[in-house]
């Protein structure tokens, strides 16, 4: 279980760890105001849960201009850089960039469009100090946080770890100014490397219990041209989310009319919690190193999964290597409404599972 610390033991405990962390803006910075206490009756809940919590917009892309109104030919008034921070006030349905993504974000003075800009409700987390067994799956609840070799603020960086990633956490450690750090494994790499406890929210067991088990006539149906999935129980919806597939493949610069997801029918047969994809390599070596992908639901042996993503918000344009890109929230009821089903603690499972048909 979390522990509940006062402020100030907190930010003592932290100091020295927090400069690992992405700083989280004014208003989400009041959570310390009050009754003195750091994540007292929050750091149980996803961030997506926490009522009345602002949101912050993440650049998800090399840069983002800003215009005056929603749409790319109004003024432009300046521009933000991968990884940097805004408040965000609300959304609105503008001129789309693609037909398939008309949203935009307004922001100070400005609007800016959805497609690269990652939404969150950033929280930091007090540590849980008793951990037992193999550890517990843990998500990122601040915009990012530099993962390094040791737990020191000045280690060296082996990746930026994105708000709803997940991982697992192996251990607690201290640095020399007391700064709690976690100890997370790597699947892939077989490693470890650390991060600021603050950053890690303890996924709790709830949140990942079975959707209607009960039910025994399940399927998931994708269509790739119009980049829908669509979850149904004895013939009935029950899920309906935009998704990006794999990228379109084109001859002489003309659409072929196929895509990097080969349609054709499947089965859930594997799930992790957590996935590193990429080339498997630290993050100065290689430019496609995804760490922490969460909730992955494998149909396809080569590797294809329904999984989610944290590097775009840019559902309904097709774009992937050959998986299915959902928001994080909708891959992990996808996970827990699939078969086969985990049980906690578990970090995967592998059995014929709940069917999965792709057409064009």
């Amino acid at each position: 279980m979390a522990t509940s610390i006062s402020r100030r033991e907190f930010l003592k405990l932290s100091a020295a760890a927090f400069a690992g962390l992405a700083p989280i803006s004014p208003p989400v910075a009041s959570f310390f105001a009050g009754e003195g206490r750091v994540g007292t009756g929050r750091d149980s809940l996803p961030p997506e849960d926490l009522p009345g919590t602002p949101l912050t917009g993440r650049v998800q892309s090399p840069s983002l201009i800003f215009h005056e109104r929603p749409s790319r030919s109004s003024p432009r008034l300046g521009f933000r850089y991968f990884d940097d921070l805004f408040p965000i006030y609300g959304e609105v349905e503008g001129e789309p960039v693609r037909e398939s993504n008309r949203i935009w974000f307004r922001v100070p003075g400005a609007f800016v469009h959805s497609s690269h800009v990652q939404p969150m409700r950033p929280m930091f987390n007090n540590p849980v100090t008793s951990i037992s067994g193999n550890g517990f799956l843990g998500e990122i609840t601040v915009p990012f946080a530099d993962a390094r070799r040791r737990p020191h603020p000045l280690s060296r960086t082996v990746y930026r770890l994105y708000y709803l990633s997940v991982y697992w956490v192996r251990g607690l450690t201290y640095d020399a100014e007391g700064g709690p750090w976690y100890k997370l494994h790597d699947d892939r790499l077989d490693i470890h490397y650390y991060v600021p406890a603050a950053a890690i929210r303890r996924v709790l067991a709830e949140e990942l219990t079975p959707i209607s088990p009960q039910v025994k006539d399940k399927r998931i149906h994708v269509s790739l041209s119009e980049q829908r999935l669509l979850a149904y129980e004895a013939g009935k919806v029950v899920l309906s989310a935009r998704i990006s597939s794999g990228s379109r493949l084109y001859q002489d610069g003309v659409f072929s009319g196929k895509y990097r997801t080969h349609p054709g029918r499947y089965r859930v047969e594997r799930k992790h919690s957590s996935r590193h994809m990429g080339n498997g390599q630290l993050a100065a070596e290689s430019d496609y190193e995804l760490p922490g992908v969460p909730w992955v639901s494998f149909f396809h042996w080569t590797g294809v999964a329904f999984h989610g993503t944290y590097w775009h918000n840019d559902y309904g344009h097709p774009q992937s290597m050959g998986c299915i890109n959902l928001t994080p929230q909708e891959a992990r009821w996808i996970y827990r409404w699939t078969t086969p089903h985990l049980h906690p603690g578990e970090e995967s499972v592998e059995a014929a599972g709940t069917e999965v048909e792709i057409v064009v």
